[in-house]
């Protein structure tokens, strides 16, 4: 059989592209894409498990009408949207696997999280609506430990789970066994650091869980408990949500772009799903459409509903959608996190403390997908056809818009005629 093999080349303007080098791992534990009972987020579910055990909780109803009066105190004050920049930690959780092995996730896979987190809160992922807007927060891996140490690898922190003593989690973590031990032995100041575990497996005990965060609390409603405290705040994900749209895990798995820990960002800066976990449910922010529930796949427009709304807003961070369309943060959810951060414990103190720049995405930048680099393909075409051919799809990475021209250089060798 003779063959003719493609060597892939992309001249983009002035730059050059020919591997990213970010997503290389494989994902060889609870493979997301393939799963069959996975729950996006679980974090109104964890904070309604606490609820149960904890009769003094705060309750939604009285965060919403705290932070209400806040947002409402702000726009009497013409208190103006601030910018801030949060130093963030990834806990890489791992059995010491290699760096950059599977799940010891490498530096360069992280930064391209960190670069897809900062395009989307600053409204930079190209969303469609006039409603779309920056929220004023960006993130900057820490440079320095809590001891002050400055860190050799910005914003990790590599946890080897045998060395800690936890439980094996090949079979996935209970969120219980994470928030009651793995938090509270490997937290970072919350005060001054925002904490994400990558956690390679972890359930509610029934399905398979993507990710989840604690949500913020009021300052002012004394005798309440909140669902978080300084030994649990944070967000959790599974490592094979870790990505970005330019270099995604696990060659573009619906759930590999990244925008995980954008969803869960939101709910820990005080949003709330946007069907508002009920039926016509209620997401406090006027400017998005009522969903009747949550969204998944890549549905199309216009998708009415039952509820009144004559097009849903699906490509919203606080969807369910599959990553490749999530796009937009409103105004009003810019309000809430911004009402957040000048207010909420373990929130407003985060910006205090801030060394090194934010990592910024580069536009004009394009690569072929990881997953595509080389391929050969038999000379033998389709059957039926004349003359004989075969279709060959390319997946093709782009930072960000374009702004100049794209040259894609197929170059042919082999002994194919």
């Amino acid at each position: 059989m003779k063959y003719l093999y493609l060597v892939f080349a992309v001249v983009f303007s002035f730059l050059f592209v020919f591997s990213t080098g970010a997503s290389a791992q494989t994902l060889q534990l609870n493979t997301i894409n393939n799963n069959r009972d996975l729950i996006r987020c679980y974090t109104v579910e964890n904070i309604a498990q606490y609820r149960k055990t904890h009769p003094n909780a705060e309750t939604d109803a009285q965060f919403e009408a705290w932070i209400n009066y806040k947002i409402q105190a702000r726009k009497t004050q013409r208190v103006a949207a601030a910018s801030y920049t949060i130093p963030i930690v990834f806990h890489i959780i791992s059995n010491g696997e290699a760096v950059g092995t599977y799940p010891n996730l490498s530096a360069a896979a992280i930064r391209q999280q960190i670069l897809q987190l900062n395009k989307d809160y600053a409204n930079q992922s190209n969303s469609p609506y006039a409603v779309a807007a920056n929220t004023g927060i960006q993130f900057v891996l820490a440079q320095k430990n809590e001891a002050g140490v400055i860190l050799v690898e910005p914003g990790i922190d590599r946890l080897n789970a045998t060395v800690k003593g936890w439980q094996p989690y090949t079979t996935g973590w209970l969120n219980t066994y994470i928030d009651a031990t793995v938090k509270p032995t490997s937290i970072w100041n919350p005060n001054n650091y925002f904490n994400v575990w990558v956690v390679p497996s972890f359930t509610n005990g029934q399905s398979d869980l993507l990710g989840y965060a604690t949500f913020p609390t009021a300052s002012t409603l004394t005798g309440l408990d909140g669902a978080e405290d300084a030994s649990t705040a944070g967000v959790v994900l599974q490592t094979g949500a870790v990505g970005s749209a330019f270099a995604p895990f696990n060659c573009g798995a619906t759930y590999g772009l990244g925008k995980t820990l954008s969803h869960e960002a939101g709910h820990f800066f005080g949003l709330r799903h946007i069907w508002g976990d009920a039926n016509c449910g209620n997401d406090y922010c006027d400017d998005t459409p009522i969903h009747f529930t949550s969204n998944s796949g890549v549905p199309s427009h216009p998708k009415p509903n039952s509820c009144g709304t004559a097009d849903e807003m699906f490509e919203n961070y606080m969807d369910y959608s599959d990553d490749i369309i999530l796009n937009t943060f409103t105004a009003n959810q810019a309000d809430r996190m911004q009402t957040v951060m000048l207010n909420s414990p373990r929130r407003k103190s985060l910006a205090n403390l801030v060394a090194g720049g934010v990592p910024v995405a580069t536009s004009n930048k394009i690569a072929f997908s990881n997953c595509t680099g080389s391929i050969s393909i038999s000379e033998t075409g389709t059957t039926g056809t004349y003359p004989r051919y075969k279709d060959v799809n390319l997946t093709l990475n782009v930072e960000d818009k374009a702004t100049g021209a794209a040259t894609v250089t197929l170059l042919p060798t082999g002994t194919a005629i």
